[in-house]
């Protein structure tokens, strides 16, 4: 991806080195993380209803709307657990798992 951009400009080129105790993952791409989600989750449930003002009405009793969030949910838990066994990244603990499937079954009152 880098080769087809072009090269760096000299501002970027005379910018100090990242050192090796800074964050992976700066405030403002933390925020744009956050933004993203936001984003994706508004879309999930304004997608149920679109014509609708409470998007929220029934959510609960929708069962295609629950087997695919929950689905999307065990996909992006699956990808972190084998991406932690090929890749050798941090995995989840059970302790966050445990976390989230709380938060999980109080959001779709299961």
């Amino acid at each position: 991806m880098a080769s087809i951009t072009g090269p760096p400009g000299e501002k970027l080129m005379n910018k100090p080195q990242v050192q090796k105790t800074e964050p992976l993952i700066t405030k403002a791409m933390r925020t744009n993380i956050m933004a993203q989600v936001a984003y994706q989750v508004f879309n999930q449930f304004n997608s149920r209803e679109i014509e609708k003002l409470n998007v929220f009405k029934n959510i609960h009793q929708n069962y295609w709307f629950r087997v695919a969030t929950s689905g999307l949910l065990a996909l992006q838990v699956a990808s972190v657990e084998i991406s932690g066994i090929i890749k050798g990244n941090a995995r989840l603990d059970y302790e966050k798992m445990g976390h989230l499937h709380f938060i999980w079954n109080i959001f779709l009152g299961g």
